[in-house]
C-alpha cells in the first residue's frame, strides 16, 4: 500500500471530485460536461508529457491509468522512468483547480476575455504552493547521484543542465499550469458563447465539450512552440525572463480590468474546499515530514501563495458596506 500521505491526498481528491461533479450537475448540464472535459483534457496533456517529453514520471498511487503500473509502492527516484502511468488523482486534481478558478472568476466584475487570465493566475498560485512540496527533483546529468530537491515524491523531475528549474521544478511546469488553465478557460467560454448551453440539446452540449478539448490542445501546442521559439531564438535560453513577462502582463491586465463584485455572493463551500484542501494538505506535509528542515524556503513560499489564493478565491464573498449578500451564482 502507498504511504499515508499518498492515500490522504488521493482519497481527498476523489472526495473533492465527487462534490464538484454533484455541484456542477445541479447547476447545469454544461457545467457537468465542462468539468468532465477538463478531466479528459488534463489526462491527455499528462499522458503526452510523460510519454513523449520524458521530463518527469509518477510514482505509484492506488489508481493508475495504464496497463502495467508495476507492483512496488516505494518512491522511486531514478533518472529512468519506471513506467508511463498517470495516477487518476492527478488529472482530476488539475480539473478541480480549473473548475474552482473558473467558478471564482465568473464572480468577478471583469470582461469575459479577462477571466481566463484570472484562471491561469489562480491555478499558477496553487501549483507554486503544491509542486515543490509533493515532487522530487533529481539531476540526471552529468552526475545522477543526489536528489537536489526533496519532496513527497508524487512525481519526479528528471533535471538536466539545459533545463531551467526553480526549487527543483522545471520552469516549463509553471508556464504550463498558467497556459493550460487559461487556454482551457478561454476555449470553453468561446464555445459556450457559440453553442449556448441547452440551445442544441445534449448533442450540442457534448459537441461543445469535445470541441473545447480539441481546440484547447491545438492552441496549447501552438503556444508551447511559440514559447520555446522565443526562449531559444530571442532570449538565448533565458526562459525565466519570458515567464516573468507573461505573468506580469497577465497581472496588469487583471488589475486593469477587474473590479470588486457589486454585491457579495453567498459562500460557495464546494469551490472554496478545492484551494483549502490543497493548501492545507501541503502545509500539513511540511509539518509532518522533515521538509522544513531540509528546505525552509518552502514555508515562506507557501505563506505567500496562501495569502494570494486566500484573497483571490474569497474576494467575491467579502461583505460590501451597505449591501446585502446576494445569492450564489448558478
Amino acid at each position: 500500500m502507498p504511504s499515508a500521505l499518498f492515500l490522504i491526498f488521493e482519497l481527498g481528491v476523489y472526495v473533492l471530485g465527487l462534490l464538484c461533479v454533484v455541484q456542477a450537475w445541479r447547476q447545469s448540464r454544461a457545467q457537468l460536461l465542462g468539468i468532465l472535459a477538463a478531466v479528459v483534457y488534463s489526462f491527455l496533456t499528462e499522458k503526452y508529457a510523460i510519454s513523449t517529453l520524458h521530463e518527469y514520471y509518477y510514482n505509484r498511487f492506488l489508481i493508475m491509468l495504464c496497463s502495467n503500473p508495476g507492483s512496488g509502492w516505494h518512491v522511486v527516484t531514478e533518472c529512468r522512468a519506471p513506467n508511463g502511468c498517470v495516477p487518476l488523482a492527478i488529472p482530476l486534481m488539475e480539473s478541480l483547480i480549473i473548475y474552482a478558478a473558473m467558478r471564482t472568476s465568473d464572480r468577478f466584475q471583469a470582461p469575459w476575455q479577462i477571466r481566463p487570465l484570472i484562471d491561469g493566475l489562480l491555478a499558477l498560485a496553487l501549483d507554486i504552493a503544491i509542486d515543490p512540496v509533493v515532487s522530487i527533483g533529481v539531476p540526471c546529468q552529468p552526475n545522477p547521484t543526489a536528489i537536489v530537491a526533496h519532496g513527497l515524491g508524487f512525481w519526479v523531475w528528471k533535471l538536466v543542465p539545459t533545463q531551467e528549474a526553480w526549487l527543483g521544478v522545471d520552469l516549463n511546469n509553471f508556464a504550463g499550469w498558467f497556459f493550460g488553465a487559461a487556454v482551457f478557460s478561454l476555449t470553453w467560454r468561446l464555445w459556450q458563447r457559440w453553442i449556448p448551453s441547452g440551445s442544441k440539446g445534449w448533442l450540442g452540449d457534448i459537441g461543445a465539450a469535445l470541441l473545447t478539448i480539441l481546440s484547447t490542445l491545438l492552441v496549447l501546442v501552438a503556444i508551447i512552440q511559440a514559447y520555446k521559439a522565443i526562449v531559444v531564438w530571442i532570449l538565448g535560453g533565458e526562459q525565466w525572463v519570458l515567464f516573468v513577462l507573461i505573468v506580469a502582463a497577465a497581472l496588469i491586465g487583471v488589475l486593469r480590468y477587474t473590479r470588486a463584485t457589486l454585491q457579495p455572493y453567498a459562500l460557495d463551500r464546494v469551490v472554496l474546499a478545492v484551494p483549502t484542501f490543497f493548501l492545507f494538505y501541503t502545509f500539513g506535509a511540511l509539518l509532518l515530514t522533515d521538509l522544513l528542515q531540509r528546505r525552509p524556503i518552502l514555508l515562506g513560499l507557501w505563506l505567500a501563495m496562501f495569502v494570494v489564493a486566500a484573497v483571490a478565491f474569497t474576494w467575491p464573498y467579502w461583505p460590501r458596506p451597505g449591501i446585502q449578500r446576494a445569492r450564489s451564482v448558478g
